[in-house]
């Protein structure tokens, strides 16, 4: 080139040397080619993200069956707790039903009177006997003795062996005995309490005393 122009020179095609300079070249940094390397290392990478997935998946199954598994003891405690509750509610109730039972039967009383005008005996059961010993005594009836026992436990299986050994009550009354010597006998024998063979001699007195009035009149 002189003066600004273009010589035949300049115009020439490139030489087959530097042709090369000429040609387009692509812009930016050359595509990276993955190597085995890389590939290895990206499936350990998956394998890894793989795995940890997979451990916080059976973290989460194992939190799942342990929330499971507590909330499921923690309802069979409370049903154990509230079963006990009632146990206990029952086994109180029951206690008291008890007490009131040894406290009723403590107050239940077999008893014996002597009626000495008439010579009569009267054996009895009863649950309050403050207020049935001032009764009788008004009636005229000596308290002889009383002590704890039933009506099923104690008088009427005393009663039941006066019938079947041969004695029996007063007309109208199941519980007054006209006083003999057998009587006496057969009730010192079982223990019946207030009964003395002083019974005997006062027999003997009342019907001496009985026979005198009677012969008076």
């Amino acid at each position: 080139m002189e003066n600004g122009t273009n010589t035949p020179q300049d115009s020439k095609a490139p030489s087959p040397v530097n042709a090369g300079a000429y040609e387009d070249q692509p812009v930016g940094n050359p595509p990276l080619l993955k190597t085995s390397n890389d590939s290895a290392i990206e499936s350990i990478r998956n394998k890894a993200l793989s795995l940890r997935i997979h451990q916080l998946e059976q973290k989460d199954i194992l939190r799942d069956h342990q929330n499971a598994s507590r909330l499921k003891n923690e309802i069979a405690i409370s049903e154990s707790l509230k079963t006990l509750e009632n146990m206990g509610s029952e086994i109180l109730e029951y206690l008291k039903k008890q007490e009131e039972y040894r406290n009723t039967k403590e107050l239940e009383r077999v008893y014996s009177f002597r009626h000495e005008k008439y010579n009569w005996l009267k054996i009895g059961h009863s649950a309050d006997f403050d207020k049935r010993r001032k009764s009788h005594e008004r009636d005229g009836w000596e308290y002889l003795g009383d002590e704890a026992g039933t009506l099923r436990g104690s008088e009427r299986p005393l009663k039941d062996q006066l019938r079947e050994a041969g004695f029996k009550s007063i007309p109208h009354s199941d519980e007054i005995f006209e006083i003999d010597e057998p009587l006496i006998n057969f009730l010192i024998k079982r223990n019946w309490v207030g009964i003395t063979k002083d019974l005997i001699k006062k027999d003997s007195q009342t019907s001496l005393a009985l026979d005198s009035t009677q012969s008076s009149t």
